[in-house]
């Protein structure tokens, strides 16, 4: 494959799954997961090229394209075709699954909560501007919200994977985390207007609203649609605890939509 063909297919992937997803070859992936997750598809028999063809993923993508693609898959131990009687056999391997979960965020059914807010501070340098940047990509990442530009909160206790994270790449300055106690808060307003504010609950809310209005509607919605559109949304979801969510947020309807 040219290098620039190479470059427009990762562009063109990164476009549609929202930076998910970047290679054809993720994109196999992901759709191979999401078909027989959905539908149990599993004799290659049902699952042709022509519909990965016809996937929104890889609909200008030839046969050859996406042939190479599911090869490389096999190669890799990501997926595995057995033959049997009735024809080949498709199953995602354990590191298939675990390849889709560092691609794709995961909704958590359970989140255990020790009643507490933690805040994170820091004073890095402007000499080492690029390392601060980093610090704050990784903050987002772990699911803090932003309170200023050096004070960020979260409600799980972060101190060993900060601690870790500056440890492994060199993080100078002074970072701190505190502990806010059970009843305190921030300012003038509660922890739920708070957190509410910083986590811009009202802007996700009106996005699953918009993904369950949509979805509950259709007959027979695309597998890989349903699924992009909803991962988009989810990966974008800090999923604090339950007890810290708005009385409305329609994160666990869209999962169930998202199921069904």
């Amino acid at each position: 494959m040219k290098v620039g063909h190479r470059a427009k297919f990762k562009e063109d992937i990164s476009t549609l799954t929202n930076g998910m997803i970047d290679t054809v070859i993720d994109a196999v992936l992901y759709i191979t997961f999401n078909t027989v997750l959905s539908v149990g598809i599993r004799n290659m028999r049902q699952m042709e090229y022509a519909q990965y063809q016809s996937d929104v993923l890889l609909c200008t993508y030839n046969a050859q394209t996406i042939r190479r693609a599911l090869d490389t898959l096999v190669s890799r131990k990501l997926i595995q075709r057995n033959k049997t009687p009735i024809g080949r056999n498709i199953t995602i391997s354990q590191e298939g699954i675990k390849r889709i979960n560092e691609m794709i965020p995961t909704y958590k059914t359970h989140r255990p909560w020790d009643g507490y807010l933690y805040l994170i501070s820091y004073d890095i340098p402007i000499s080492s501007n690029t390392k601060r940047n980093l610090l704050r990509e990784h903050l987002k990442r772990i699911g803090c919200g932003k309170l200023q530009d050096s004070l960020w909160m979260t409600p799980y206790n972060p101190t060993s994977i900060i601690d870790e994270f500056i440890e492994d790449h060199g993080i100078p300055g002074t970072i701190l985390v505190s502990k806010l106690g059970k009843d305190g808060s921030i300012g003038d307003e509660d922890r739920k207007t708070l957190i509410k504010r910083v986590y811009g609950y009202e802007q996700l809310n009106e996005r699953y609203e918009r993904f369950i209005h949509g979805y509950t509607k259709l007959k027979n919605p695309s597998i890989t649609q349903r699924s992009l559109a909803y991962h988009a949304i989810l990966a974008d979801d800090p999923q604090l605890p339950f007890a810290l969510e708005p009385e409305y947020f329609l994160g666990k309807e869209a999962y169930r939509v998202f199921q069904s």
